[in-house]
Parts: C-alpha cells; structure tokens; sequence
C-alpha cells in the first residue's frame, strides 16, 4: 500500500508536544467508540459510504502491528463517516484474513454498516493505546483524503489495534473540518 507513503505516529507523551487546536484534543484523546458518539453528535442523518474495500498488502510497520507474514494480504476498507451531506471522518480499516474467518466473516460485508458498532457490540473488544498521526498537504493520504471534502491545512488521525478475542484489525481514522462544526 504504497499509496500513502509514511506517516509519523505518535504515542501520547509525544502528542502532547504537537500543536493541536483545543477544539480537536477530544476527539483524537476519546477511547469509546466514534460511532456512538457521531450518531450522538449529529443533528442530522449519520451515514457511512464505502470509498473502496479490497484486497491489499499492507506496509512493512502494518504487518508487524497485525503479526503478518510478507505473502499475507488485508481486506482494506475506505470509507467516509457523514453528519447529514458533511463529510466528518475518513477512515481506514485493515482486516486480515484471518479475522474475516469463522463469526467475525460479517466484517467483510458490513456495505454501508458502521464498522464501530459491529466492534463495541462485541464483548470480548480489546483496544490498543491509541497513536495519533498530522498529515500534510503534500501527502499522498492528504490527497485521497481531500477528495472527500474541502480541506485545508493539516489533518489530525489516530488509530489503534483491536482484537476480537485472537483476531486483530488496525483501524485509523482522520478527522475532517466539518466534524469541529457538528
């Protein structure tokens, strides 16, 4: 997945020496699901749009995070979270096979479903520490990003691991202007 090129992750002590808007802190810092809380958010209709789902090979760093071997591809799922016709949140979502076999295989055909509220349904949920990433305009992330809506200046994400009992997904997520305007 070459297509986004590197991006600079962040563990919290080293967040905080980044300069990021107040207005913004919240959301990148929340460690429920964001899902929940954009339905909650939103005035208006909350959807999801699929952008793209597909078989990938996932970065060198992705694999080591998912515990893959280099042959192993991911399902990778684009999608763009919407408060009414805003665009709010892009994300991305890495599946491996592995994790789409036996009860969690309904993670391949979610469509239109938010993948949030298929995980935090799920008891057994495990989260990672959250990592926070700033993507710039001359990014190649920055460019699939902007086709989702007007952007300007830089864009604040996080991801984070979650594991379904013994299986493992890597979601990130990007916050869009629309989403301080909610």
């Amino acid at each position: 997945m070459k297509q986004f090129g590197r991006s600079n992750w962040y563990l919290k002590t080293q967040l905080f020496q980044q300069k990021i808007p107040s207005s913004m802190m919240s959301w990148l810092m929340d460690e429920k699901s964001l899902t929940e809380r954009l339905i909650k958010g939103c005035s208006k209709q909350f959807r999801v749009e699929v952008l793209s789902q597909r078989w990938v090979k996932p970065t060198q760093a992705e694999m080591q995070l998912l515990s893959l071997s280099s042959r192993q591809k991911v399902m990778l799922r684009q999608v763009i979270l919407f408060c009414g016709d805003n665009p709010v949140v892009f994300a991305h979502s890495l599946i491996p096979y592995k994790t789409l076999k036996g009860k969690h295989r309904r993670l391949a055909y979610l469509k239109n479903k938010p993948l949030g509220k298929y995980l935090f349904s799920n008891v057994g949920l495990k989260r990672s520490s959250l990592q926070w990433s700033r993507i710039l305009p001359n990014s190649k992330l920055y460019n699939l990003v902007a086709t989702s809506g007007e952007l300007t200046g830089s864009i604040w994400g996080r991801r984070s691991l979650f594991h379904l009992g013994d299986k493992k997904l890597l979601v990130s997520e990007y916050f869009l202007p629309n989403l301080l305007s909610m």
